[in-house]
């Protein structure tokens, strides 16, 4: 029997301890408190019992009552023994004696907690808030002492630790008074099992040494053996208070707040598993199960994914890994907006190439040219009838090519244009359209009839129109500035002809005169000047690759080509994301406005915006990428939006909404900065997950799905090696790491 010693001696002894340690932090005293105060604690109870009964015995269950084996042998200091149906099973139970000042989800415990042959059970007793407010008044109190007597001793090492704990003591006292932040003291005993006692010593050092692994000093129950193991609950019965409310006095008691208590949930039995998905590494929380994900998977709305993480941790290497699962097995179609150069090329040059893709190069020096005011047919499907329809929707897209042009003559420094600048634009671009003929809803005036003789034969063919380009619409910028009679309105046409210029391959125009544009001959021949008398004006922009009409119109199609890359890696940085948004429109009309709306019909289409948050500086830019984003998930395609870190998401209402209308999410290595942003845009991330997130290693991931989420390694065969990684000998090193 256990007998409750005097509740006032208990609280003596407990002090003369904590001050004899020294130990008085941010945990204080209150570290060093064993079982034996919440013996007083009981006391307390049983006494008050006492009252109302004072004869009325505490009876204490033996453990063949309970578990009923043929014999038990408490004798041995060292270890407990059970006989049961002729097999000796030897017992041996452990307690946490010190913790890790520093411990995360899953990693602290987790080994211990899945060792083979170990019972384990968690004592959690919560403590009020304002007990451990007082209790922290009397460690900072202490600590104030302690301080004193090591600046008499001019002990300054002394002198510097106690204030750290002072510190710590404090910040931790005013998030409890916060009610950020809770206290409370928790006990954990592990019972290991085996047939022999050699086999017990054996697993007893490796569950030993396991701990110290991560920080976590443990200490046998000498001579208490069959206390620890009833105290470890190895029954399955409900009403057990008795069998062991008078025996907890044996316990370590650590104290600990509400995040280092979420350490202690492994959740080891978590698996993340789409049933039709690829494999694309191991659990990190499973310890080697596959993690299978699938694009297309019954839980997604759609097919768009967010990746985010710091450069040189594994982004672009997962990315193209899913890029080949993907397109090789599942028939994915990619078209990729490149952006980042990589030794003079695109970074996803290797795994285009790899895939037999086609790379559509716009530089400077290049010949191609990306049409700002492209625009294609789309074909309308009806469920209800199962028919599909013919349609140019013009009228749509006049805002959309407006807000191009407001790109390209705005800074980042002038956040918007006025409303006399974006009339104007939408008047000269409609007009454009309408002087070649196109109307809404009429795809048929796309297009005119070619009669002539090929080939010694008659023929009679439709051939898409010439669409206007940059040089017809500052034409008619200037021509419209030469008839304005408003005031108001020159200041506008300056900045908007200002604004243009540098992006007109030739112009030759009599820019303050009648208006009447020239050839480069007729511009010498006149030596300049024109028949009105005023000079004719020569632009030549330095960036033309947007003047003129888009080329290779006919090769870019999935019919030819599994994945085609619109590299503009070459573009200078300045002019980067303006490129990317005429980029992404011609994306939009050349390849994903052709897919079928019939998800019976369409194609496995995913555009893939590599640091997508470099146009997030304007609203006119932010704009656009909603648009495209609407405009992909509406042709049964999906979009891979790409960033470094998730903190540019986060500055606009528009571009968190990119994050949030994405299914899945996988996230790499952040700084420690971004927790917040992780917090704001990671709707099923807890704290623990966040500490993953901003430790986590090369090759390593967070992975936010409509259907749960995991940690996941990722895993790179010898065949991805020689296009998943910018870096081969960065990879081979982790790899071999």
């Amino acid at each position: 029997m256990i007998k409750f010693p005097n509740v006032n001696e208990i609280k003596n002894k407990a002090s003369k301890i904590a001050k004899n340690t020294g130990r008085s932090s941010a945990i204080g005293a209150s570290e060093m408190k064993t079982m034996v105060v919440k013996s007083a604690k009981d006391s307390k109870k049983t006494n008050k019992k006492k009252s109302k009964s004072q004869n009325k015995p505490v009876r204490l269950y033996d453990v063949k009552e309970f578990l009923a084996p043929d014999g038990a042998n408490p004798i041995n200091a060292n270890h407990f023994e059970i006989v049961d149906n002729g097999i000796t099973y030897y017992l041996r139970s452990f307690y946490i004696s010190q913790l890790p000042k520093r411990g995360q989800f899953v990693e602290v415990f987790e080994r211990l907690f899945q060792f083979k042959n170990c019972n384990t059970t968690i004592y959690i007793d919560p403590i009020s808030i304002s007990e451990a407010i007082r209790k922290l008044d009397d460690d900072l109190t202490t600590i104030e002492a302690e301080i004193l007597t090591a600046s008499e001793k001019h002990d300054t090492n002394r002198i510097r630790k106690l204030r750290n704990k002072y510190s710590e003591a404090e910040f931790f006292q005013t998030t409890l008074e916060g009610r950020e932040n809770k206290k409370f003291d928790v006990a954990f005993i592990f019972t290991l099992s085996e047939t022999s006692i050699e086999a017990l010593d054996r697993r007893s050092s490796e569950f030993v040494f396991k701990a110290k692994d991560s920080g976590i000093e443990l200490v046998s129950f000498y001579a208490n053996q069959e206390m620890a193991y009833k105290l470890n609950k190895p029954f399955n019965v409900k009403k057990v208070a008795n069998f062991t409310s008078n025996l907890i006095s044996g316990l370590k008691w650590h104290p600990l707040d509400l995040y280092s208590l979420s350490t202690i949930y492994s959740h080891t039995s978590v698996e993340f598993y789409h049933e039709n998905g690829l494999v694309i590494g191991r659990n990190l929380l499973t310890k080697g199960h596959p993690v299978s994900w699938d694009l297309h998977d019954s839980s997604h709305s759609n097919q768009n994914v967010f990746f985010a993480g710091t450069s040189g941790y594994g982004k672009s290497s997962t990315i193209k890994k899913l890029m080949r699962l993907f397109a090789t097995i599942k028939d994915q179609k990619y078209v990729i907006l490149d952006v980042e150069n990589i030794k003079g090329r695109g970074e996803y040059a290797d795994i285009t190439e790899a895939l037999g893709g086609y790379i559509f190069e716009i530089s400077p020096k290049g010949q191609n040219v990306l049409n700002p005011f492209e625009i294609n047919e789309e074909e309308v499907y009806h469920s209800e009838s199962d028919s599909y329809r013919r349609t140019l929707k013009l009228i749509e897209k006049i805002p959309y090519t407006s807000n191009i042009i407001l790109s390209l003559i705005s800074s980042e420094e002038q956040k918007e244009q006025s409303n006399i600048m974006v009339r104007i634009i939408n008047e000269i671009i409609l007009e454009l359209y309408f002087s070649i003929g196109l109307k809404e809803n009429e795809p048929d005036t796309l297009y005119k009839e070619v009669n002539g003789i090929v080939d010694g034969k008659l023929i009679n063919q439709k051939v898409r129109k010439t669409l206007p380009i940059l040089t017809d619409f500052l034409v008619m910028a200037i021509r419209r500035k030469l008839e304005n009679k408003e005031a108001f309105y020159h200041t506008e046409y300056l900045n908007l002809i200002a604004g243009l210029t540098n992006y007109v391959k030739e112009l030759h125009i009599c820019e303050y005169g009648c208006g009447k544009t020239f050839s480069t001959d007729e511009t010498k021949e006149k030596n300049h000047t024109c028949e009105c008398g005023s000079k004719i004006s020569s632009i030549y922009g330095a960036f033309h690759f947007f003047d003129g009409q888009s080329t290779s119109d006919a090769e870019l199609n999935f019919d030819n080509y599994p994945v085609i890359s619109i590299d503009i890696s070459n573009v200078p940085n300045n002019y980067m994301p303006k490129a990317m948004l005429i980029g992404l429109n011609f994306i939009l009309e050349t390849i994903v406005k052709k897919n079928s709306e019939n998800p019976a019909k369409a194609k496995r289409i995913t555009v893939v915006n590599d640091e997508q948050h470099k146009t997030f500086k304007t609203k006119v830019n932010r704009s656009l990428i909603i648009e495209g984003v609407r405009v992909i998930r509406k042709k049964s395609a999906g979009i891979w939006s790409i960033t470094q870190s998730i903190f540019d998401y986060t500055l606009y209402e528009e571009s968190k909404a990119i994050i949030t209308q994405s299914d899945s999410a996988f996230i790499f290595r952040h700084k420690n900065a971004d927790r917040d942003a992780l917090k704001v845009l990671l709707d099923n991330a807890n704290e623990s997950d966040l500490d993953f997130i901003t430790n986590c290693k090369i090759g390593n991931l967070y992975l936010q799905d409509a259907a749960g989420k995991a940690r996941v390694k990722v895993d790179l065969l010898p065949i991805e090696l020689s296009f998943a990684n910018t870096d081969l000998q960065l990879e081979k090193e982790r790899l071999n790491a």
